[in-house]
């Protein structure tokens, strides 16, 4: 009789120890180890885009980075391909590192429209707004294709529209929009 006691106690003693355990490694402390969801902001589609690396490298190059990471803010972004880079860096020499450093950094915030999601729709009613340098900047539509215009002296057209990320919309242009 005792020792059917013993067992019964023991089993009862060994399920109370059981749930304890279980029930403290469900603890909420375990959440110290989870992993970050993954992104897809601007800079991230930048890098995982080979057409568009010349960008990507003057991002860098100049620092723009952590802001195109950012998602406490919306942009949109006019991205050229490599083509109108090298078209750009055919016609204009730098006669040292810090010279291309500040000529990319104005070429950069001709691009870059901060707090502003400018897509298709915008443009085909004619948005007017001004990018990170402080300049006018038109979108409208001609015929099918959404055109860029910097103060009526220099337009470029959009060769893709609408690509939408987490912390803003892409639009890859035809030309580097070089400042006046």
């Amino acid at each position: 009789m005792k020792t059917h006691f013993f067992f019964k106690t023991a089993r009862c003693v060994t399920n109370v120890v059981l749930m304890v355990l279980l029930m403290t490694s469900c603890s909420s402390d375990d959440d110290t180890n989870t992993v970050p969801e993954p992104t897809n902001t601007i800079y991230d589609y930048l890098l995982n885009d080979s057409d568009y690396s010349e960008f990507s490298e003057a991002v860098n190059f100049t620092g723009f980075e952590a802001q195109l990471r950012d998602m406490s803010m919306d942009y949109t972004v006019l991205v050229p391909t490599n083509d109108a880079f090298d078209d750009y860096y055919a016609e204009h020499e730098f006669e040292s590192d810090e010279a291309k450093i500040e000529a990319l950094n104005i070429i950069l915030r001709q691009h870059i429209f901060q707090n502003e999601m400018i897509d298709y729709d915008d443009a085909d009613e004619g948005i007017s707004t001004q990018n990170m340098n402080g300049e006018d900047m038109s979108f409208y539509i001609e015929g099918v294709t959404m055109v860029i215009d910097r103060n009526e002296t220099f337009a470029t057209l959009a060769l893709e529209t609408d690509i939408e990320v987490d912390n803003g919309i892409i639009h890859i242009v035809r030309d580097v929009i070089s400042a006046n």
